[in-house]
Formats: structure tokens, C-alpha cells, sequence
């Protein structure tokens, strides 16, 4: 019922209708798959982590999955710190985290790490300020590994 997206959505109890307008509180903890169309049509999906890689942090939205590399996010809101920290998670084909981020210039970096053979693609990260360049990127380092 909300008018705009948020993923704080995903943080606490859901509210879910069925198709006879019943409803029911969904503790988040019981959810291993949620898809969300936005109020702009984008599709939002969050998987249990454990499907996505080997460790448990509830659940991680998809921002990119290809052949050989995915990035999910996992948003934690915890009592002892202020606000929501978002994760960022570089895993490869075999569900092992490479790198476990929660600030983007970090994640640049790491991003470097994973580039530092390709000199190409580390020339693009220096330009590269949004998530939707670090995803381009991504995609690019994804084909090149076939």
C-alpha cells in the first residue's frame, strides 16, 4: 500500500494480503522470497542469503547475476547502530564471497582488486562514480571470463 518503494520494506514484518483480502504479519525471518514492482515498474528481488552464498544475512536483494560473478545487497538494521547499514557481497559461481563491502568506495575497491588483470576495465572503475557504473563494469568483467 505504500506509494513509494523502500527497501526498509524488507527489513521488518510484512504485511501480507491474499487474493480474499485476509492478512497476515510475516515475521522477515520467514520469507526466503520476496519479488516488489515499484511504483517506476523496476523489479526489486531478495532471496534468503543462504541460497545465494554460504553465510546467513536474512535476506539480499539482487543487483547482478551472471555466469561467473554476483552482487547482492543486504540491508541490517541492528539496535546498536544508528540507521540501516547496507552490505554489499561480490560472490563467484560457486557461492563463495570474494568481498563483503558496506561502503561504495570500498566496494571500488575491491572492484580494483578484482580487475587488476584487466587493464581496460581498471582505466573505467577510475571513472565509474554510481552503482550503475560498477554494475556496467561487472557485466563486462562477467563476458570477459567466458
Amino acid at each position: 500500500t505504500n506509494k513509494k518503494y523502500s527497501f526498509a520494506t524488507v527489513l521488518f514484518k510484512m504485511k501480507m494480503m491474499d487474493e480474499k483480502g485476509n492478512t497476515t504479519w510475516v515475521p522477515i525471518n520467514e520469507v526466503r522470497y520476496i519479488k516488489i514492482l515499484d511504483e517506476n515498474q523496476q523489479k526489486h528481488e531478495y532471496f534468503a542469503s543462504t541460497d545465494k552464498f554460504l553465510k546467513e544475512k536474512g535476506l539480499v536483494e539482487v543487483v547482478y547475476e551472471g555466469k561467473n560473478i554476483n552482487w547482492y545487497k543486504a540491508f541490517n538494521n541492528s539496535i546498536l547502530s544508528p540507521g540501516i547499514q547496507i552490505l554489499n557481497y561480490l560472490v563467484d559461481k560457486d557461492k563463495n564471497i570474494l568481498y563483503e563491502e558496506s561502503l561504495l568506495d570500498n566496494f571500488s575497491r575491491n572492484l580494483k582488486k578484482l580487475f587488476k588483470d584487466d587493464l581496460d576495465l581498471t582505466e573505467k572503475l577510475k571513472q565509474a562514480k554510481t552503482e550503475k557504473d560498477y554494475l556496467e563494469l561487472l557485466q563486462l568483467y562477467d563476458t570477459k571470463l567466458e
